[in-house]
């Protein structure tokens, strides 16, 4: 699902001095603003074992990390659009939209980030590791467990820089990492009954440290 990435209206003034856009509009850009194209970056890429897997990224909202400017648009954070579902199978980088910024240093306020939902069309049933006898990540009693969502904000340090003459924002995912860190994160049993294996925990701590390590904006 392709996202709409856009910057509201937030007070005429405050917009266009954060933002460098006159008044309310995103269609003229200034010689003080970047045009940038928002994508989403594999690197590294490589779902391994799996054909399909998603991850959502719902929101990202943000601040100039100059604390004058940001006070130009008090509880009115700038943001990157909502309703991204990125494919974790994709070796090459998806444009979801673009935006207008102003060259800067910028914090995120809040992002909001929802698990993989991963598919094995072939798991190998002979395999010792017993998550990887699974046809899909999360499932069995441990699926209930997976939040269904991970809400991080300023405090997470999440942050990112626009510079002169840049052309692309990157949301940036080390997927061989994050899949790692994934399947560490539940507690897999080797028989559940007929001598099915399924997953009976999920750790959801373990798992937000992976996703502050693997995600990152730049």
């Amino acid at each position: 699902m392709t996202s709409r990435v856009w910057l509201g209206c937030v007070a005429a003034l405050a917009v266009a001095a954060v933002v460098g856009l006159p008044g309310c509009s995103h269609d003229t850009v200034t010689s003080s603003t970047a045009g940038l194209a928002v994508n989403y970056l594999p690197s590294p890429s490589g779902a391994g074992r799996f054909e399909q897997g998603s991850m959502g990224i719902t929101s990202v909202n943000f601040v100039p990390a100059d604390p004058a400017l940001a006070a130009l648009t008090p509880g009115n954070d700038l943001t990157l659009g909502a309703g991204i579902t990125a494919d974790l199978t994709t070796t090459v980088p998806q444009t979801l939209s673009h935006v207008a910024l102003a060259p800067g240093g910028y914090k995120v306020t809040q992002i909001k980030i929802v698990p993989p939902q991963l598919v094995d069309e072939n798991p190998d049933t002979a395999s010792a590791d017993c998550i990887k006898r699974l046809v899909s990540v999360p499932s069995g009693p441990a699926f209930a467990q997976v939040p269904a969502e991970y809400v991080f904000d300023e405090s997470d340090g999440f942050q990112f820089t626009v510079r002169p003459g840049q052309t692309k924002l990157s949301i940036t995912v080390d997927v061989p990492t994050m899949l790692k860190g994934y399947d560490g994160a539940f507690t897999c049993q080797d028989d559940c009954g007929a001598g099915t294996p399924c997953l009976t925990a999920f750790d959801p701590a373990k798992f937000r440290t992976v996703l502050l390590n693997t995600v990152s904006i730049q």
